[in-house]
C-alpha cells in the first residue's frame, strides 16, 4: 500500500539563502587546519633551542604534514566556484593563506601581513545571511592570520627551526 506524501508549497517566497555553500564548507576545514597549524607551530616555538628529542621530532613531523594539509585544502577551495558574491570573499582569504604559506621569505611574510590589515581589501557587502555568516568566518581567519604573523616563520617575534641553526658561511 503506498502512503501519500503531503507537502507544503510556498508561494510567493522569497528565495532561502544556503546556510553552507561547497565554498564555506571547505574554508570551514581551512579554519579547523590553521587552528591546528597555529596550535603545533606555538609548542614548537615554546622550546628555546630545538630538543631534537623523540618529542620534538614528533610535533615537527605532525606540523609539517598539517602545514601540508592546509595548503591542500586552500587550494582545494580555490578550485571550488563561488555560489554567491559572499564565496568570493572566502576566496581572496584563501588565496592570501596560500601566498603567507608558500613565500619563504620572512620579509615578504610580513609585508603580506601588513597589506592584510587594509580593511578595504576584504569588505563583504551585504547585510543578508550569507554575508554575515562570511564576514564572521572572516573574522575567525584574520585572529588565526595574526597569529600566524606572531610565528617566527611568518616573520613575527617568535624563533623558527631556521634561526636555531648556525647559518652556513657565505663564500666571497
Amino acid at each position: 500500500m503506498a502512503e501519500i506524501l503531503h507537502t507544503t508549497h510556498c508561494v510567493n517566497a522569497e528565495p532561502v539563502t544556503q546556510a553552507h555553500t561547497p565554498t564555506t564548507r571547505r574554508f570551514n576545514r581551512v579554519l579547523s587546519f590553521m587552528s591546528w597549524m597555529v596550535t603545533l607551530e606555538r609548542e614548537m616555538e615554546a622550546e628555546h633551542e630545538p630538543g631534537y628529542g623523540s618529542d620534538f621530532d614528533a610535533v615537527l613531523r605532525q606540523a609539517e604534514a598539517v602545514r601540508a594539509e592546509l595548503i591542500a585544502e586552500a587550494e582545494h577551495l580555490l578550485d571550488i566556484p563561488p555560489y554567491r558574491p559572499a564565496d568570493r570573499a572566502l576566496h581572496r582569504l584563501g588565496f592570501l593563506l596560500l601566498l603567507d604559506l608558500t613565500m619563504t621569505d620572512a620579509q615578504d611574510c610580513r609585508r603580506l601581513h601588513r597589506l592584510a590589515a587594509d580593511p578595504d581589501l576584504f569588505t563583504i557587502e551585504g547585510s543578508d545571511t550569507a554575508a554575515r555568516q562570511t564576514r564572521a568566518m572572516q573574522a575567525q581567519f584574520f585572529k588565526l592570520f595574526d597569529q600566524m604573523g606572531d610565528l617566527g616563520e611568518f616573520g613575527g617575534e617568535g624563533e623558527c627551526f631556521e634561526q636555531w641553526q648556525d647559518p652556513a658561511p657565505m663564500p666571497a
